[in-house]
């Protein structure tokens, strides 16, 4: 008869991979190193807006741009800005003819400056030196549908403004393709899978060389452990040895009665 065996394999317990505490750190810390840094290829980028525009204006503002009155006396260094008023608005198709039409929203009101890049490296070389003939552009748009394209944020708290860098007629069927931006949202994803690998390649070499040391001091230990294991052997055979017992019991027999 064939004997069965019912003995259970015992399961090899999974390394833990670390607490949800360090979890948490790593990935706020790199969430704390890329959202400024999205928001500032977000903000650097240009983007393509569909408005209707409305009307333009120039508008005297100081350094930290505040508008100041015409009736105001100015005091400190000033600047005169020009703006570009509109609303936003969307494309809709009629379902009977198929043509285009532009839907304005009204109640969303849309708002940017007109202002020279110049040689500025940042927020990237647009090389803007036409802000009259764009502002001249605008004024002849007034109460038409055109495609401006931007960059920067709106934040009326801070009285921020988008800079316009240029404006398009809206026409049937046009179709913009912003490869700027493309490009740089790519760049911008290569670059952090890029600096992920780096950070998770270095991550695993000193990982790897913290355990390699770990294991070298635990076989430093054992080799250790065993010499001392050897000496205390060597200790005990001496003791055992016939020729300390001879020299022990000749001892006893001559100081015993002494001790």
């Amino acid at each position: 008869m064939t004997d069965i065996d019912t003995t259970t394999a015992v399961e090899t317990p999974r390394k833990p991979r670390g607490s949800w505490r360090a979890f948490a750190i790593r990935y706020t810390a790199a969430a704390i190193a890329l959202i400024p840094a999205y928001m500032f290829v977000d903000y650097a980028l240009p983007s393509y807006t569909l408005i209707h525009v409305s009307d333009t204006d120039t508008r005297r503002m100081d350094e930290d741009g505040n508008f100041i009155p015409k009736s105001q006396p100015t005091t400190g260094a000033t600047r005169d800005v020009a703006f570009i008023y509109g609303k936003y608005a969307h494309v809709e198709k009629d379902a009977a003819t198929g043509t285009e039409k532009v839907v304005v929203e009204e109640k969303r009101d849309w708002s940017s400056i007109n202002e020279d890049t110049g040689w500025n490296f940042l927020p990237f070389p647009y090389f803007k030196f036409d802000t009259s003939d764009l502002q001249a552009n605008a004024a002849y748009l007034k109460g038409s549908a055109a495609f401006a394209k931007t960059y920067g944020y709106r934040f009326q708290f801070w009285s921020w403004f988008p800079n316009t860098l240029e404006l398009v007629k809206w026409e049937p069927g046009m179709w913009i393709l912003n490869w700027l931006r493309i490009l740089g949202m790519t760049f911008f994803a290569i670059a952090v899978a890029g600096a992920w690998f780096v950070c998770h390649t270095i991550r695993r070499w000193v990982m790897g060389r913290i355990d390699a040391a770990a294991e070298a001091a635990r076989i430093r230990a054992e080799a250790i452990g065993d010499q001392m294991g050897a000496v205390g052997e060597s200790i005990d055979a001496f003791g055992n040895s016939d020729g300390v017992q001879t020299a022990k019991r000749r001892f006893w027999k001559i100081f015993g009665d002494w001790i």
